[in-house]
C-alpha cells in the first residue's frame, strides 16, 4: 500500500507530534509506503525529511488555495497513492476533494474539537467549515476520532458508520517500566502547551494562587509553564497581578518539551476541551502524574483516576485541593504513575496505533 498524508505543519504542538509519531510508526510496517504533503515549512517538515519520510513541502503563505490544489493534484498524479489521509480543515477539504476527483479513497483524523465558535458575521469561515463537513460526510470513507467522547460528537454530525476511534500512541523505547525515583524536594507542578485561550493557562495561574493561599504542611510546590503563544504577555501580567511573578516560572518555547515534562512531578491539564493530548501520554511515559478533570479522552486514558488524578470540576479550588493531597502523599503519586506507565504500554504505544491504522486502511481498500 502507498499512503499519502496531508497536514498543515504550521506549528509544532501536540497534533503535529502525534502526526510525526504516526508516520514514523507506519513507516516501520511491512509492505507500506508512507508519504506526506506538508503545507508549511517548519519543524514538522524538517523532522519528517530527516527521518527519511518522502515529504513534499508547500507554503500556504505564498500560494493561493487554487495553487495549492494544483500542486496537490500534480503530486497525486505523479505518485498515485492507494489512499489519502488528511488532517485539519484545509487539508481535509483539498485532500478529500482532489482524492475523490482522481478516484482515490480518503480518510481524515479529527484530533480534537474546534477551538473556535463562529458567529454569523464570519461568513467565509462558516462556508469553509461547511465545505469541509460536506467532504467528510459524502466523499471521505472514514472519520478517525482520537477518543470515544470525540467520536460521539462526530457521529452526530457524520453518521455512526463513518466514525471510528483510534487512540493516539507514543514511541516508548524500553518498556521495562521499573520504579522511577523522582528527585526529592518541592513538588514540581507544570503546564505544557500553547499559550492559547482553549488551554486555560489563566486557570493554571489561579490554581497556583489558590495553592499558595491555602498553605501546605510540606514544602510549597514549584510551578512551571512550558510553551509559548499569543497570550504570553497577558499571562505574564496576570501572574504579576496575582503576586505570582516570583512563584511561577515561564520557560517559553522549549525544544524538547517531553524532557521537561519528565522533570515534573505533576502535569496539569485544565483546558476547556482536549481530544487525547500528547502531553498526557508523555507524562505517563515518564512517571509524571496527570492531574485533570473529566474531559475528552482523559478519563478513559487515566482509568477514571486510577492512573492519574481526576478532580470533580474545572475549578481552581478543586485543583488546589488535589495538589495539597498529592504534596502530602508522595507514595500515592508513585503508585499511580507506575500504574499509568503500564496502561500506556498496554494500550497507547505507537506500534499499536500504527497497527490499528493499517487495519483501517485495509478495510477501506477492501484488501
Amino acid at each position: 500500500m502507498k499512503i499519502l498524508h496531508i497536514a498543515s505543519g504550521d506549528l509544532w504542538a501536540g497534533a503535529e507530534k502525534q502526526f510525526y509519531t504516526l508516520l514514523l510508526a507506519l513507516a516501520k510496517q511491512d509492505k507500506l509506503e508512507v508519504m506526506a504533503i506538508i503545507l508549511n515549512p517548519g519543524t514538522l517538515a524538517d523532522k519528517l525529511q530527516r527521518a527519511g519520510i518522502t515529504t513534499q513541502v508547500l507554503d500556504e503563505s505564498q500560494q493561493s488555495g487554487l495553487e495549492l490544489a494544483r500542486a496537490i493534484n500534480r503530486y497525486l498524479a505523479q505518485q498515485s497513492p492507494d489512499l489519502v489521509h488528511t488532517h485539519r480543515l484545509k487539508e481535509n477539504t483539498l485532500g478529500g476533494l482532489l482524492a475523490a476527483w482522481r478516484g482515490i479513497p480518503s480518510v481524515r483524523t479529527q484530533h480534537g474539537s474546534s477551538e473556535h465558535t463562529l458567529d454569523s458575521r464570519q461568513l467565509v469561515k462558516r462556508l469553509q467549515n461547511s465545505l469541509a463537513w460536506l467532504v467528510g460526510r459524502y466523499l471521505q470513507k472514514r472519520i478517525i476520532a482520537v477518543s470515544e467522547p470525540l467520536a460521539r460528537e462526530l457521529r452526530a454530525s457524520f453518521g455512526n458508520s463513518r466514525v471510528c476511534v483510534i487512540h493516539n500512541g507514543l514511541e516508548l523505547g524500553d518498556t521495562t517500566g521499573g520504579p522511577v525515583e523522582k528527585p526529592t524536594g518541592p513538588l514540581k507542578v507544570g503546564f505544557a502547551g500553547r499559550l492559547a485561550p482553549v488551554k486555560r493557562v489563566d486557570l493554571f495561574l489561579r490554581i497556583a494562587q489558590a495553592v499558595l493561599e491555602q498553605g501546605s504542611t510540606g514544602n510549597q510546590p514549584e510551578f512551571h509553564i512550558l510553551g509559548d503563544g499569543p497570550l504570553r504577555d497577558d499571562l505574564l501580567q496576570q501572574a504579576d497581578d496575582l503576586g505570582l511573578a516570583d512563584v511561577v516560572n515561564f520557560h517559553g518555547h522549549v525544544d524538547n518539551a517531553e524532557q521537561h515534562i519528565a522533570e515534573l512531578d505533576v502535569l496539569i491539564l485544565c483546558s476547556d476541551h482536549e481530544g487525547l493530548p500528547m502531553a498526557a501520554l508523555e507524562a505517563m511515559k515518564h512517571h509524571t502524574l496527570v492531574l485533570t478533570y473529566p474531559m475528552g479522552g482523559l478519563p478513559e486514558l487515566l482509568g477514571e483516576g486510577r492512573f492519574g488524578y481526576l478532580v470533580a470540576s474545572q475549578s481552581a479550588q478543586d485543583f488546589a485541593a488535589a495538589i495539597a493531597e498529592i504534596n502530602e502523599n508522595r507514595e500515592m503519586l508513585t503508585q499511580r504513575t507506575a500504574l499509568a506507565y503500564r496502561q500506556l504500554v498496554k494500550n497507547y504505544s505507537a506500534g499499536a496505533m500504527a497497527h490499528r491504522h493499517l487495519e483501517l486502511y485495509r478495510q477501506v481498500l477492501d484488501i
